[in-house]
């Protein structure tokens, strides 16, 4: 199996952009997370925003366990118990990165159609 592409280089450089790819995905959730936060709490209805408050912790523990169970399933599938060893840890990282890269892909495709349909009579501007 072939090395991945950051194996050429020294260490220091290696957990440089090990950390700069880490700093860019919580800067994207940082920026991301309070506008969803915001547009579900606007969009609850009156007299349900605290409902709406604890259903945002609660469908993001639930995410975060199902993607723990996935990435353990995907890992294992992948080879890192068998063959195991270094060969495994490289074939359970690259399609750990692959599946979990398909997720975000998803979700814009989704946000995109969304965002493209038409509205509905509730949210149509008044006709002059």
């Amino acid at each position: 199996m072939a090395m991945p592409a950051g194996a050429s280089l020294v260490p220091w450089a290696r957990t440089l952009l090990c950390g700069l790819a880490l700093a860019g995905a919580g800067a994207g959730v940082g920026i991301g997370w309070p506008h969803l936060l915001t547009r579900v709490l606007t969009l609850a209805p009156r007299g349900e925003e605290g409902m709406a408050s604890a259903a945002i912790t609660t469908v993001q523990l639930y995410g975060m366990a199902i993607g723990a169970a996935v990435a353990g399933l995907v890992a294992n599938a992948a080879g890192l118990i068998a063959p195991g060893g270094t060969a495994g840890a490289q074939s359970a990282a690259a399609w750990l990165f692959a599946s979990f890269a398909l997720a975000p892909a998803l979700a814009a495709l989704a946000a995109r159609r969304i965002s493209h349909v038409a509205p509905g009579p509730s949210r149509r501007e008044p006709q002059a």
